[in-house]
């Protein structure tokens, strides 16, 4: 489905925030963006008022829009979402999980252990939020997946706010061990090892 312009705006504008182009406390003005994305005052005053619902931004009335940086507890409470939530719809889908979708499993694996990842620590949450997306596709439910993906942006912005300067390339490529185990737990219909190996690799981020 074609993105529609609104659409494509904001994720315009999440990248430059993920590449830091606008940093935490940094104050943007309509008339500027709306001449940096080359788009309306209407289209962009959408764009912003969703980006300020999602608490990317924050209105400041005759000042413009502040960039928020993502709290240290927000981060927190983010990755306890996300492991209610992934380990939750896993154990209850795991019959979901049919030979097609574990080999589109171990493609997207492959694809993340193979991914050169010395460009920052946004190659590597992209990569790795890939396979977590593919995971909870499985479960047939748009809507957890929409939610997963709204969660995985405010944790990529927690990530390059507070890890870009002590990313290691090597040690991001070691992080993804865990999802080695849940493919095998998969594959080995254990639903128990398959949950234990999720949780393992969420608590790596908690931390």
């Amino acid at each position: 489905m074609k993105k529609s312009l609104t659409e494509q705006i904001m994720e315009d504008f999440l990248a430059d925030v993920f590449s830091n182009h606008f940093r935490p406390g940094e104050i943007l003005s309509e008339r500027m963006l709306t001449e940096a994305y080359g788009c309306s005052k209407t289209t962009m005053r959408e764009v912003l008022a969703m980006l300020c619902q999602a608490r990317v931004l924050r209105s400041i009335p005759r000042m413009g829009y502040e960039v928020l940086l993502v709290a240290h507890e927000e981060a927190r409470d983010t990755m306890e979402y996300r492991r209610v939530l992934e380990v939750g719809y896993l154990r209850r889908n795991f019959h979901r999980i049919t030979p097609e979708v574990l080999e589109s499993l171990k493609q997207c694996n492959e694809y993340c252990c193979n991914t050169d990842h010395s460009s920052g620590i946004g190659s590597h949450w992209d990569s790795n939020a890939a396979f977590h997306l593919e995971l909870i596709r499985a479960v047939g439910n748009p809507f957890v997946e929409w939610n997963l993906r709204f969660v995985l942006d405010v944790q990529k912005r927690a990530c390059v706010q507070y890890l870009s300067k002590r990313y290691d390339a090597v040690n991001a490529a070691k992080s993804m061990v865990n999802h080695n185990a849940i493919l095998e737990a998969i594959a080995a219909g254990d639903v128990d090892a398959a949950c234990k190996a999720l949780e393992d690799d969420l608590s790596v981020f908690i931390k």
